[in-house]
């Protein structure tokens, strides 16, 4: 399953930006909310390494968020409008109930009718010719070999085996190229850290096409999980009734300019926000990545400190949020005072004692899983609710609870 970190095509995540995205772009309160956005950039980065420091902007934009979310800015009540059917609270509306015009439609029929058809060999040729994406297939054991037109037909035959689910036995079958000489293209070329590579190199080129620049700045990208099913025997796959058998979890990262940047296999049943951080920061592609979007299983207090910490923004979409637990920098009676709307779904006090105490191992944290000295870091989230009360995991999953205002710039619904 390694091929679908090269197979950019074949995996879709949910689109970067959505009307998922900002709620101050689809809310009344959207002025104040497009003024903290503004700040945040310049704050995320000059907020200080002291802790009152950065509690002290956390705090200024968390008010401004919830004057936004509090229709202060703007028209009503905006939370009573976020309020969907059963009369739970929402973030917005999900990319497929946007009303597409019918002339849209039809200029995209249109437009899609004048497309060539290319044949998928013919596609990835013209693309090595552009990105030399074939050079990152090295031999396994460091020999340097002649970049023949044989070995890179053999190289293109395997991925596209692979990719296409074909296996080699039938492409063997359709290209006429014999079993042996794939099975061995496969295992001293075709590896997870050259397919890794020449990904690298296809999106660092497709970046820089100006088309590209048409559909983002790759400063932001959204990740999600999806199942496959698969036969035989697997470390990773587990029997999900639900799914119909065996199944395994893909989990991508995909770009605002619609590149996939990163795949990662993972065991369908896990918590997928273990696994977020590890390719928005681990991933070595020419991106300006800066807010990551994610659904409701991206989603931790421990992300949303994580992602602080290191100077990005978490922006996800959360389901059933007023079941969530929101925090609170006043009193309840000053807060609902102050936001008789948003007010009473804060229901938790910021302990900002305890995250000024756990500050220097809050940093050590950040600094250890930004510069790559610490792997998968966010997983080990899922062991702080087992932690005693003294341990810095704890001051983690407090500056968790108000890093969603700071990140956002206004109130999360």
């Amino acid at each position: 399953m390694a091929y679908a970190v090269f197979h950019t095509s074949a995996i879709h995540a949910w689109p970067a930006r959505s009307s998922w995205g900002a709620l101050s772009m689809s809310t009344p309160a959207s002025s104040i909310a497009r003024s903290c956005r503004a700040e945040m950039r310049v704050s995320m980065v000059t907020g200080g390494d002291d802790a009152a420091a950065r509690q002290g902007d956390r705090r200024r934009r968390l008010r401004c968020g919830m004057r936004a979310g509090d229709g202060q800015g703007g028209r009503g009540d905006v939370l009573g409008e976020r309020r969907g059917r059963r009369g739970r609270m929402t973030d917005g509306e999900g990319p497929g109930q946007a009303n597409v015009p019918a002339e849209a439609k039809e200029l995209k029929a249109e437009l899609a009718g004048m497309l060539p058809f290319a044949p998928i060999a013919s596609l990835l040729i013209e693309l090595d010719v552009r990105t030399h994406f074939l050079d990152c297939f090295t031999h396994a054991g460091g020999r340097k070999q002649a970049r023949s037109a044989d070995l890179k037909r053999n190289i293109l035959s395997v991925l596209i085996a692979n990719a296409t689910n074909l296996g080699l036995a039938r492409m063997a079958e359709a290209c006429g190229i014999p079993y042996d000489v794939l099975r061995w293209t496969q295992e001293w070329y075709v590896r997870e850290e050259t397919l890794r590579e020449a990904n690298t190199c296809i999106v660092n080129h497709h970046h820089g096409l100006d088309l590209s620049k048409v559909f983002g700045g790759g400063t932001m990208s959204s990740s999600d999980g999806q199942r496959f099913p698969v036969r035989g025997k697997s470390t990773t796959a587990r029997d999900m009734t639900i799914h119909g058998g065996q199944v395994l979890s893909s989990y991508t990262h995909v770009s605002d300019q619609h590149s996939t940047f990163g795949t990662k296999i993972i065991v369908p049943n896990a918590r997928e926000a273990h696994f977020v951080l590890d390719d928005f920061l681990g991933n070595a592609t020419d991106l300006p990545l800066f807010e990551h979007a994610t659904d409701t299983h991206g989603v931790t207090l421990i992300n949303f400190a994580l992602f602080d910490l290191v100077g990005k923004l978490l922006s996800p979409r959360i389901r059933d949020l007023g079941k969530i637990t929101l925090i609170r920098d006043e009193t309840p009676t000053d807060t609902v005072k102050r936001y008789p709307h948003a007010g009473p779904l804060l229901s938790a006090r910021w302990n900002e004692d305890l995250i000024t105490e756990c500050w220097p191992d809050l940093l050590r944290m950040a600094g250890s899983l930004k510069y790559g000295q610490a792997h998968r870091l966010a997983g080990g989230g899922q062991m702080v609710g087992r932690l005693p009360a003294e341990h810095p995991g704890r001051g983690v999953e407090g500056m968790g609870h108000a890093a969603p205002y700071a990140a956002r710039g206004e109130v999360s619904v």
